[in-house]
């Protein structure tokens, strides 16, 4: 019961995000700008994981 809810809301989610990029297309200024806090999080979670060794 629980892994099918969690499938179902990770399916929901992205058949809803496919939806939106075929509405309305990120324009390229928000894909770099989108790109840049996504690098931003990765590097501080790896340097969260660094400190706890």
């Amino acid at each position: 019961m629980k892994m099918g809810f969690l499938s179902g809301i990770i399916a929901g989610a992205l058949v809803g995000s496919a939806i939106t990029m075929v509405m309305d297309p990120v324009s390229d200024r928000d894909r770099r700008r989108l790109h840049r806090g996504t690098r931003n999080v990765v590097k501080k979670v790896g340097y969260i994981f660094d400190m706890m060794k």
